[in-house]
């Protein structure tokens, strides 16, 4: 019971981060940093906030059946499947070094990790695309 509440606790920060992450490449964070970290999330179709039951992990993609509830798009399945990966995360560090504070700061550290990895990955692959078409 307690490593489902961590593969939560976990899935949430992870949806944090990923969010994070995107606003990040998206230029949001430097346009405005303080809205980037406490603004609502959106759809990334219509702009449209999402409502406060659609945020919690995993819920809200199946309730909708991975669209918006404002307009019906389609939602990507990278959402729920980082928040998977950063709940696992989460599980892995709490059962190989307990449950206390140096886990929880080791999960974080990881957590960034993985969030920066994500943007360089998608930053790169953004360059190396657009340089693929300028060149052939």
């Amino acid at each position: 019971m307690v490593y489902i509440l961590i593969f939560l606790g976990g899935a949430c920060f992870g949806s944090f981060f990923y969010t994070l992450a995107l606003r990040y490449i998206s230029g949001m964070i430097k346009e405005d940093p303080l809205k980037a970290l406490f603004s609502r999330s959106m759809c990334p179709s219509c702009r449209a906030e999402i409502g406060i039951i659609y945020l919690i992990p995993f819920l809200g993609y199946l309730i909708t059946g991975g669209k918006c509830a404002g307009c019906g798009k389609k939602i990507s399945l990278s959402y729920p499947a980082w928040e998977a990966v950063y709940g696992m995360t989460a599980v892995a560090v709490f059962f190989v070094l307990g449950l206390n504070f140096s886990a929880f700061a080791v999960y974080l550290i990881i957590a960034l990790c993985i969030c920066i990895s994500i943007v360089y990955k998608l930053i790169f692959t953004c360059i190396c695309d657009a340089a693929y078409y300028i060149i052939f």
